[in-house]
């Protein structure tokens, strides 16, 4: 991959050789230019120069458990943890998210664990970008009945 096709809000596995030896970090890019890379890991903010970069290729969203197979007292209780209410719409990240071109994260996503949960609207895919960027693998949006063809449009699955 050409250092010039690296994006902000795309998700990267680095290969790179330092003082130290040589090393791998994953994350999602913050920054780059023309001497530098900037990713956010999970063990934190990393700034790669450039000249130490041996590899670098885009990743997907990590797939994580199959969200069909979630319990629907569940996600009652990860809807309720939100605060909202309303019909249930479930997907993997991945699946939504590989194959679109980053947009920038937007707020109003709660995050436990594996799970992301946030309302139905326009932002929705700014939302799950954001919810990958958590580290979620699945997303729970909780929707109304005027907003149920959009996102079955998307390729989500409603939930019991």
């Amino acid at each position: 991959m050409d250092r010039h096709d690296v994006q902000p809000h795309t998700r990267v596995s680095i290969a790179f050789v330092t003082e130290d030896g040589p090393g791998e970090a994953v994350g999602w890019v913050i920054s780059n230019d023309s001497t530098s890379l900037s990713l956010r890991t999970r063990s934190g903010e990393r700034l790669l120069p450039w000249s130490q970069v041996t590899s670098c290729r885009s990743i997907g969203v990590p797939r994580g458990r199959d969200p069909l197979r979630t319990p629907p007292s569940q996600l009652a209780e990860l809807a309720g943890h939100a605060g909202l209410s309303g019909r249930k719409f479930i997907i993997r990240l991945s699946q939504l998210l590989d194959g679109r071109g980053p947009v920038r994260p937007a707020e109003g996503v709660f995050v436990d664990g594996e799970w992301a949960v946030c309302a139905a609207g326009e932002d929705v895919l700014a939302r799950a970008w954001a919810a990958a960027h958590a580290d979620a693998r699945s997303l729970l949006v909780i929707a109304t009945d005027d907003q149920a063809t959009e996102l079955t449009t998307l390729g989500f699955t409603e939930a019991p």
